[in-house]
């Protein structure tokens, strides 16, 4: 029974960084949420009214905002005592700008993808689907591929939950293994020529 014990309180410990695993922290969501949540972690009738037009449509729920606003408390309380800034779940705190999560990423994200839609685009145009090219489909899927990992990164980044972890991970992975068969099928057509 103590081994079990044991187990589990390891466990939490890994699954958790220096600033969520905080008492202060912990007290401060603990208190927001019973001030401003109901149990199903939508808003009091006098919180949601606090609550930013970009937050309400990136579905910022109750307790996301109780661990947003608590994440800066205890981010200066850390830095009143001459502590580094530490980790929430995993990650360091960002600045939320117009509801979005990570600005920057979400921004990069956006950016990479608008530049495999120009490419997908410039290939099209350059290359029409009746000059026969033989890695024509392969390319066009490749594009495709990762235009939706780009899509999935920015959904991401702009507001992190389990799921769009999920997809953007998977995308990404997607990616990875689409160019590496590209790869092999680029290699494979150099090789028959």
């Amino acid at each position: 029974m103590l081994r079990i014990l044991l187990l589990f309180t390891v466990i939490y410990t890994v699954l958790c960084s220096d600033g969520d695993r905080s008492p202060f922290y912990i007290n401060c969501v603990k208190g927001c949420m019973k001030a401003n949540c109901t149990n199903d972690l939508t808003f009091t009738p006098e919180a949601a009214q606090q609550q930013d037009i970009w937050s309400k449509i990136l579905l910022w729920n109750c307790r996301d905002e109780c661990r947003y606003h608590c994440m800066w408390r205890t981010v200066q309380g850390f830095l009143e005592r001459g502590y580094t800034i530490p980790k929430f779940h995993g990650k360091w705190p960002f600045k939320r700008i117009l509801g979005v999560q990570e600005p920057a990423s979400t921004l990069a994200s956006l950016l990479n993808l608008a530049a495999h839609v120009y490419m997908f685009t410039e290939m099209k145009r350059q290359l029409p689907a009746a000059s026969r090219t033989p890695a024509l489909l392969l390319w066009k899927v490749f594009a495709v591929v990762c235009m939706h990992a780009w899509i999935w990164s920015a959904i991401f980044h702009t507001r992190d939950n389990a799921f769009t972890e999920f997809m953007d991970y998977a995308c990404a992975l997607s990616m990875v293994m689409s160019l590496f068969l590209a790869a092999i099928l680029r290699y494979g057509f150099i090789e028959n020529i």
